[in-house]
């Protein structure tokens, strides 16, 4: 088997179908195909230092490695396009692991309006270079130790990887409930849910906002796919919801109860937001009032 440049990347789709292994073809395809161009800029801006349009100038190809038992893996590698190894600095590919899933999430936490996450991840970033004295003297000038640069640099990447982000999340609410990008062991992985593929998808300005507890009252519930009507207490009228509850599935539930007697819930849920009102909830949790 060829070998990649650096440790190759966990890539998991888990729940609903995927906890068989099993996803929907279409939707993985849409999915790889969105990954691969994603991490291919990721890569050439990781190891080149420059954020590219034209991938006729990536030195590098991505592949996916055979899924593995448990849930629905690949591993995502990088292996030499042109046959010969540039000098890339070693440190580049001895921190990829790490480093490449912060770039992904700051990407897409720029994309969803987390803006303050995505901060974040540029921190822990900028202090991972920062602890390595060869990124000052070797490495892309030093640039990668700057936070005004790296900010500036994923802001471009943000903005170039849109269409390949709209992708990504294809089969996440149907065929499975998350998709995971990253090694658990070396860095949180970044992990795109409902409601962040649901903000990915959109051509609209949408955000995604902060667990919230919510008072409402259900006005339509589906128990076969968890869709749902929510009127909030004091809002207008009812929004789009989706409960990711399990307790759905059981009988004379806190959802179905709530519903034939028309009784105020409180909801645990993470909004989706349009100018800062909310468009639609993913709910996790319910209690009655």
């Amino acid at each position: 088997m060829p070998q990649g440049i650096f440790r190759p990347i966990p890539l998991e789709y888990a729940g609903l179908y995927a906890d068989d292994s099993l996803v929907d073809a279409q939707q993985l395809g849409e999915s790889l195909v969105g990954l691969s161009r994603v991490s291919n800029s990721l890569i050439h801006f990781w190891l080149a230092g420059q954020v590219s349009r034209d991938p006729r100038l990536y030195q590098v190809r991505v592949y996916v490695g055979p899924p593995k038992a448990g849930s629905l893996i690949y591993e995502v590698m990088a292996l030499m396009a042109t046959g010969s190894l540039p000098l890339y600095a070693p440190l580049l590919c001895e921190l990829a692991e790490t480093v490449l899933p912060k770039i992904f999430g700051s990407v897409i936490n720029w994309r969803i309006g987390r803006k303050a996450e995505a901060d974040k991840m540029l921190d822990q970033i900028a202090d991972i270079t920062k602890s390595h004295g060869e990124f000052a003297r070797d490495v892309h000038q030093g640039h990668l130790r700057d936070k005004a640069w790296l900010q500036e640099h994923v802001t471009k990447l943000t903005s170039l990887l849109t269409p390949a982000l709209q992708k990504v999340p294809e089969p996440v609410g149907q065929s499975c409930r998350t998709i995971a990008f990253g090694r658990a062991l070396v860095t949180a992985p970044v992990v795109i849910d409902e409601p962040i593929a649901e903000v990915l998808k959109s051509k609209e300005p949408l955000e995604v906002g902060d667990m919230s507890t919510l008072i409402a009252r259900l006005r339509g519930v589906d128990t076969t796919n968890g869709s749902c009507k929510v009127e909030i207490s004091g809002g207008g009228g009812p929004i789009r919801g989706k409960i990711t509850d399990p307790a759905l599935s059981i009988p004379q539930n806190v959802y179905t109860h709530a519903l034939d007697t028309q009784r105020d819930v409180e909801l645990t849920a993470k909004p989706v937001l349009k100018d800062g009102e909310i468009v639609s909830l993913y709910i996790s949790d319910a209690k009655l009032r």
